[in-house]
């Protein structure tokens, strides 16, 4: 059996992959600066917690694994540059770095959709020009930079661009919008909210990894899912699925 390691395994995405491998009987070394907070879960796997940000750590975490899932990352909402350089851009390197010594056969990279910052034509293909925006789509862009470099020095690297990440625990800028649903409260959209929005679900960036280790894939690859809708269409579906009263409020956007 593969030895698989999964960076920032403890977060939302890392947690969705991890049960899967453990799902499938697979014990994964986790780094992560963060406990898993669920014990059960913690002792069918190997945690290590540490940062990615640490080369010493790094190279101890990766040495002897064959397989390594990149997901530490700063993400949003995140304050200050450096903090989304020196983990999305410098952790990065750290684990691209060890992962070329110990000869892992694998690494699979999750970056970010972000990296095309507001596009000039649609749809978005991998073709598209970067253009990204902010500290988090430029830390990250960078990063993608240092996978090419790493690509011509012999490392097998695949990277997923995956767009906005939801399903079960999702936090971070969702649970501002979680709360006002449940509490019954009015959710406030700017404009009319017809605007197409696609998301990506959880499991299904998890099913991209485990596609990008079998075909041994070295190319980059946008994620997102194949049916959307809008934005109203989507907040008003999760409004009547709460039943809590909760309701979408358009704003004039000239107003905002």
């Amino acid at each position: 059996m593969d030895n698989i390691l999964v960076t920032g395994g403890a977060g939302f995405l890392g947690m969705t992959l991890v049960k899967s491998l453990v799902g499938f009987g697979v014990r994964p070394r986790v780094l992560d600066i963060n406990r898993p907070g669920d014990p059960e879960l913690e002792s069918k796997m190997e945690f290590i917690r540490g940062d990615i940000r640490n080369p010493d750590t790094v190279h101890r975490v990766v040495r002897g694994m064959d397989i390594v899932f990149h997901l530490a990352a700063a993400v949003l909402p995140t304050r200050g540059k450096r903090a989304y350089t020196s983990t999305n851009t410098e952790g990065t390197r750290n684990l691209l770095q060890a992962s070329l010594d110990h000869n892992v056969r694998q690494v699979v990279h999750v970056s970010t959709s972000a990296i095309y910052g507001i596009p000039q034509e649609l749809p978005v293909t991998e073709e598209s020009e970067l253009r990204p925006m902010g500290y988090y789509g430029n830390a990250k862009y960078q990063g993608e930079l240092l996978v090419k470099r790493y690509r011509n020095r012999g490392l097998r690297v695949c990277v997923l661009r995956p767009r906005t990440i939801i399903g079960t625990e999702r936090l971070g800028i969702f649970h501002i919008l979680f709360d006002w649903i449940k509490e019954g409260k009015k959710v406030p959209i700017i404009g009319k909210g017809d605007n197409l929005f696609q998301f990506v679900s959880a499991r299904d960036c998890v099913t991209a990894c485990y596609k990008a280790v079998d075909a041994r894939s070295n190319d980059d690859f946008n994620l997102g899912a194949e049916e959307f809708s809008t934005v109203k269409a989507d907040l008003e579906g999760l409004t009547a699925y709460a039943g809590t009263g909760s309701r979408v409020a358009p704003i004039p956007a000239p107003l905002v």
